[in-house]
């Protein structure tokens, strides 16, 4: 259900009504309107109901404000960014057929309809795009980050495991930066892909970018307390499964060597291969 100013709007009439009891609504947004930096979330109604309104209601608006559909924010997202980031597929069908929209318009970023998609979790409006406009899934924003690292951004893991299977996705896809999946999911606090990517790939917690940056530090700067707690974890863990590796190695040699069984030291052998197996868990 659209909510403007914490008013619900189930239809067209709704938002009639609402907008010819509240006229200062509209002054406040016809002002907003003629400024170029407008906080889109917060002013702008026709942003609104292209995120999570209906054809109609947008007919509605188009009638009052004139060249309203032309809006964008300042990062020129426009009305078909915006409902392909909502998953509005309506929306995005009428401002296609009505008003002949560029549809690979991009805004600052490079960011099109289908990376905006990707991270938003939009996989019909992916999918759409590729049936309908034979939308190509490897294109890229300004910063080098494809579909995929977009949707590992996003925390969008329902993306990823459909690009991976539909698309032969090479899943160690770097950016500009020399950031992967795995550095981009840390910086935006996404543990579950960093988990994912360690259990089904084994992914190397300590890749770095062209930066020399890794998973950990962007961890810290961002104060993702969860993936700090994980990540330390998994190096103890580390570290301990390596000595316990050494230790095994050294006393195997040692039995070999005394040519004799010493029960003390195998008991300690199995205790060390216990925590060797619980390491392996982390």
């Amino acid at each position: 259900m659209l909510k403007i100013n914490d008013k619900d709007i189930k239809n067209v009439d709704d938002l009639k009504e609402m907008v010819e009891k509240d006229i200062s609504i509209l002054k406040e947004f016809e002002y907003k309107y003629e400024v170029t930096k407008i906080d889109i979330r917060t002013y702008n109604i026709y942003m609104y109901v292209c995120a999570y309104g209906t054809p109609e209601m947008l007919k509605y608006l188009e009638t009052y404000f004139t060249n309203i559909k032309d809006f964008k924010d300042e990062q020129k997202t426009d009305s078909y960014l915006i409902a392909s980031s909502s998953g509005n597929l309506e929306v995005m069908k009428y401002l296609e057929k009505e008003h002949n929209w560029d549809i690979h318009v991009r805004n600052n970023y490079g960011y099109d309809a289908y990376l905006i998609a990707s991270y938003y979790g939009q996989l019909e409006i992916m999918k759409y795009l590729e049936k309908e406009h034979n939308w190509s899934p490897h294109v890229k924003n300004n910063y080098g980050n494809d579909a995929y690292l977009c949707a590992s951004f996003g925390g969008q893991l329902e993306i990823m495991k459909y690009l991976e299977k539909e698309h032969n996705w090479d899943i160690y896809v770097k950016n500009n930066n020399g950031s992967d999946i795995y550095l981009l999911a840390s910086c935006n606090g996404k543990l579950e892909i960093m988990k994912y990517l360690e259990k089904e790939y084994n992914w190397d917690i300590y890749v770095k970018n062209n930066y020399g940056n890794d998973a950990y530090y962007y961890a810290k700067i961002y104060k993702h307390k969860e993936i700090i707690k994980h990540l330390e974890n998994k190096m103890f863990y580390e570290k301990l499964s390596t000595l316990a590796n050494q230790f095994v190695e050294q006393n195997n040699f040692l039995k070999k060597s005394c040519d004799k069984k010493d029960d003390e030291i195998n008991v300690l052998v199995e205790k060390i291969n216990s925590v060797k197996k619980l390491c392996s868990t982390f």
